[in-house]
């Protein structure tokens, strides 16, 4: 009886530390999602932080290249009308230019000695070459900074497309954790989990799931142990039951055989004395 008495309250305390386990893992699970949901928050809450960054500064390298497109297309506007107004004035003075150009004596325009542009399609087609220089230099800054604009252009529509999804996956995340709260709170261990520092209440779950993986495996250890027992006892003693069985048949078999014997005893005296008026004392002795 005392056996099945702490079988029975055994049992009971397994049952009790199993339920108690799997509410420690239930709790346990809601807790590691929630802390996955918090990190990945953070992480597209860093990304979104980076990405606007470099959005602000790509944004105003545009602003700044925008200006700088806008000076360097007055630019070409001015240089191209200068140019095409030099251009006027030299058909008009390149023959008086010539003119004035004395062999071994210094060019009044640029104090050269020798005047290579005497003639002066030569010299048309020089200064022409020098306009189309600087007019193409001056083309080019222009085309320079369009090229810019329209990568940096570019590169803000990726980072807003980004941000776009970046944003889809937060608001994923908040459906989430609107979801993961009430179950949390409601959970039967949350006051004792949030009752825990921030820190520490992973490695308090943990601890309490060890504890209680081992008091299971220690209570079932004894279980096995006080059942293995008690069948041993119900072995022994059903032998015990047997061999008392034995006993009293084998008593009763005794009783039975003295029985028959002083039976047999009684009728052996009664057939002596029917024979003593017949025989001998001699023959019955």
């Amino acid at each position: 009886e005392a056996v099945a008495e702490q079988i029975q309250l055994l049992g009971n305390l397994l049952q009790d530390n199993r339920k108690q386990l799997r509410a420690f893992e239930e709790l346990t699970r809601l807790w590691a999602s929630q802390q996955e949901i918090d990190k990945r928050s953070a992480e597209l809450t860093q990304r979104q932080l980076s990405a606007q960054q470099e959005r602000d500064r790509l944004t105003q390298d545009g602003v700044k290249t925008k200006n700088e497109l806008v000076i360097a297309e007055q630019t070409l506007t001015v240089t191209r009308e200068l140019l095409e107004r030099q251009r006027l004035a030299r058909s008009a003075s390149v023959e008086e230019l010539r003119a004035q150009l004395q062999d071994d004596q210094p060019c009044p325009v640029c104090g050269s000695p020798d005047h290579p542009y005497h003639q002066p399609e030569a010299l048309l087609q020089s200064l022409g070459r020098h306009d189309e220089s600087e007019q193409a230099n001056a083309q080019k800054a222009v085309d320079l900074l369009k090229e810019k604009l329209t990568d940096l252009r570019g590169e803000v529509g990726g980072l807003i497309a980004q941000q776009k999804e970046l944003l889809q996956q937060q608001e994923q995340l908040a459906s989430q954790q609107q979801g993961l709260t009430p179950s949390l709170e409601a959970h039967p261990l949350s006051t004792q989990l949030l009752a825990q520092d921030a820190n520490k209440r992973g490695s308090w779950l943990a601890q309490q799931n060890s504890q209680l993986n081992q008091s299971i495996t220690q209570d079932e250890q004894r279980q096995t142990a006080l059942l293995t027992l008690q069948q041993d006892a119900a072995r022994l003693q059903q032998q015990l039951r047997s061999a008392e069985a034995a006993s009293q048949q084998a008593t009763q078999h005794l009783s039975n055989q003295q029985r028959e014997l002083g039976s047999d005893r009684q009728r052996l005296d009664e057939e002596l004395s029917a024979f003593s008026t017949l025989l001998p004392a001699e023959t019955l002795e």
